[in-house]
């Protein structure tokens, strides 16, 4: 019986692969091979920024100005050190300006439809301002 079985499953298998037909063994829904797609495109799509970034800002990066990476948030730009913002003070240093025009340009040309965020941090120094008593 179990021979025959076998024989059976053997010529069931047969008949449809030289049938032409097709027979898909996937486990999970199509839509999970979908998002994983959709997930492998945008992944490819921040790598390509990351190498557009760390050639346009290779000098700042060198220079330990500028740190790129791969996170699980997505790809983070860190702009190190008092570069972008004197000690206690509120206002961008026109000397970052050129570091923050590579970046915008990058990501202009890019054409990504992906979101941007930004984040700050500071230091403990009061602000020298009557309108801000924190910094």
């Amino acid at each position: 019986m179990k021979n025959k079985l076998c024989k059976t499953g053997l010529i069931i298998f047969l008949s449809i692969a030289l049938s032409g037909c097709t027979v898909i063994f996937q486990s999970g829904r199509r839509s999970d091979v979908d998002k994983i797609e959709e997930l492998s495109q945008q992944l490819d799509e921040l790598n390509q920024a990351k190498k557009l970034l760390e050639s346009a800002l290779s000098k700042e990066i060198q220079d330990k100005q500028v740190k790129l990476e791969m996170m699980e948030k997505g790809l983070v730009i860190t702009v190190l050190g008092d570069v972008l913002f004197d000690s206690g003070k509120a206002k961008i240093r026109p000397q970052s300006f050129p570091i923050l025009d590579k970046v915008a340009a990058v990501l202009k040309n890019n054409d990504t439809q992906r979101n941007v965020g930004k984040e700050s941090h500071t230091d403990k120094i009061t602000i020298s301002n009557a309108s801000r008593k924190k910094n």
